[in-house]
């Protein structure tokens, strides 16, 4: 009929752009066999949108189809770069897309990144930004770059398994996941991990995933107020539930055959690997290291004894138990160093050529030996860090060293360094104790259960301080300072004394008949037998001892960090492969 086909519209749109939108093909096939099309098929609208653009805006694959078919441009973009691979992949058009990345002229197009203004975004950000599975997982199969990173503003330098974990996309991090298990090694411009990332917006299916195919709970990043933190930390402070939520997980490591546990056909397959994470470093302790130093005791102990980790750190212990021996080995060098030297000045006193002999190598073993150890804890304080710090069993170290470094250095015989050559022999045996708890066997679970119930005793009488107090001084005043109550340190040591040993006779002898001393004296001691030989022992007696069960869990947990902690320190020098 004469019409121009080239006339376009007040948004200078042509009749191929208005065609590339209906649903119908048929149009866009009559209109393209007309051969002026060919002078507008990669016309642009006000908008800068070509014909093909408006067929995969709108999802109209038949139309794609016939314009790829008519060799349509697909290198055209939108201002800032945005391609049709960024405008199919947002969309989440999987089958417009596979097209696209068909065709053989998109090769160079696959990684193109859009300018800042758009987040500098490829297309597989964006499929995984906005949960396109299908359009992820063509894309990767295109070769797409999958450590291709977005600007600072406004993702942060993000790969795409970052946006996908800030969403939560399950699907996409599983694709991106089963393509490459390295990109959960890749940090983000802030110094975040993918794992990090899913924790802290809370996509608890999310973190799982990563967990199992091998993100590291030990890997550190610094949060906005540049304090250091785990992925663990983050887990627990931002997991709802996260200890319900790390056991689930830790049950999904262990496989059982259809035998129940008692039966002797029952197999157990332990998968160790998120204990053991992705990564270039060598140490196989560091998950559990940082469950140390998570600052949840709640999390630390239940963890601490489920089977994974339990049997995890009974194979690491048969590998490097040989290193335990060398280093009690050590502590008993010193201990005993220590005590022959102090003894030698104290006890026997005696004065000859081999006597002097004997100090003089006392002498020289200590030192070498405190060195040693010393050395050895500043490397352990330094990787353990909040842990260490908490632990009574440092703060005991690190004064038993202070004490014995005076014993080295100072000039013997004096009457002050009886006293510190004393509390320094006594502190090193402690500390061998608290060594030898470390020993995976009843020994070292019955020795902290002894510094448990220790612990609950103490608390107890640190309570019921006044009360102590209280009858340390109307002791004193009513015996107006006699013997045994001269002073109030003899008086509380006295008292404390008579919580076991009344020693009735001996106090009241003399003081006979009724009168104001006998009847207030009497009265006092009637009241502390009561409240403190009766009442409070009892009560001490009974909270040491009424929850065996609990002690015993405690013991075990406290025991397993014990070795973790020693486990951690050979690791610094000691490295093995493998557990087997």
């Amino acid at each position: 009929a004469g019409a121009d086909i080239k006339v376009t519209s007040n948004d200078n749109q042509t009749v191929l752009h208005l065609a590339a939108k209906k649903s119908e093909s048929q149009l866009l096939e009559e209109l393209l066999t007309i051969p002026e099309t060919v002078k507008i098929i990669d016309s642009r609208n006000n908008l800068h949108e070509t014909p093909l653009w408006c067929a995969v805006s709108a999802g109209q694959l038949p139309c794609v189809k016939l314009l790829l078919s008519r060799e349509a441009d697909i290198s055209t973009s939108l201002p800032g770069d945005v391609t049709l691979l960024h405008l199919a992949a947002e969309l989440g058009y999987g089958d417009i897309l596979g097209m696209l990345l068909g065709d053989r002229r998109i090769s160079d197009l696959r990684n193109v990144r859009s300018k800042e203004g758009k987040g500098g975004t490829t297309a597989l950000h964006l499929a995984a930004l906005n949960g396109h599975e299908d359009c992820v997982a063509r894309l990767l199969a295109a070769s797409c770059d999958i450590y291709s990173v977005t600007t600072v503003t406004p993702y942060y330098g993000s790969t795409a398994l970052h946006l996908a974990a800030v969403r939560g996309n399950i699907g996409v991090v599983k694709t991106i996941l089963e393509h490459d298990k390295n990109t959960l090694c890749f940090k983000n411009a802030d110094g975040w991990y993918p794992l990090h990332v899913a924790a802290r917006f809370g996509k608890k299916d999310c973190v799982r995933l990563m967990l199992l195919k091998g993100a590291n709970l030990a890997a550190t990043i610094s949060d906005s107020g540049g304090y250091k933190k785990t992925a663990l930390d983050i887990i627990v402070y931002s997991i709802l539930h996260p200890l319900s939520f790390l056991e689930r997980i830790f049950d999904a490591c262990i496989e059982v055959n259809e035998y129940p546990l008692n039966n002797p056909k029952c197999i157990a397959k332990v998968n160790y690997d998120i204990l053991q994470p992705l990564g270039p470093h060598r140490k196989q302790l560091r998950v559990l290291d940082s469950l140390l130093n998570c600052g949840k005791y709640a999390v630390q102990e239940k963890l601490l004894l489920h089977p994974l980790v339990e049997t995890f750190l009974y194979l690491k212990w048969k590998k490097l138990r040989i290193f335990f021996f060398l280093m009690m080995l050590l502590y008993i060098v010193f201990t005993m160093s220590l005590t022959t030297m102090s003894m030698f000045y104290y006890v026997f006193k005696a004065q000859s050529l081999a006597v002097d002999t004997c100090v003089t190598a006392c002498r020289f073993t200590l030192c070498v030996s405190l060195t040693l150890i010393t050395l050895q804890e500043l490397l352990q304080a330094a990787r353990m860090q909040r842990y260490y710090i908490k632990d009574l069993e440092s703060w005991v170290k690190w004064v038993t060293f202070l004490l014995a470094t005076v014993v080295v250095i100072g000039r013997h015989p004096a009457p002050w360094l009886v006293h510190v050559s004393a509390v320094a022999v006594l502190m090193s045996w402690l500390e061998l104790l608290f060594l030898l708890s470390r020993w995976p066997s009843t020994i070292g679970f019955y020795i902290l259960m002894f510094f448990a119930v220790a612990k609950n005793v103490v608390r107890v009488l640190a309570t019921f301080t006044f009360v102590i107090l209280g009858f340390t001084f109307a002791f004193m005043i009513h015996f107006e300072a006699k013997v045994p109550f001269e002073n109030w340190w003899e008086a509380l040591v006295k008292v404390m004394v008579m919580t076991l040993e009344f020693d009735y006779g001996s106090l009241y002898e003399g003081i006979s008949g009724v009168n104001a001393t006998s009847i207030v004296g009497r009265s006092i001691f009637l009241s502390f037998m009561v409240l403190v030989a009766i009442v409070l022992v009892n009560l001490l007696v009974g909270l040491a001892v009424s929850d065996i069960a609990t002690l015993e869990k405690q013991g075990r947990a406290q025991r397993l960090a014990k070795q973790i902690d020693f486990l951690s320190m050979l690791e610094m020098f000691v490295y093995n492969r493998s557990l087997f």
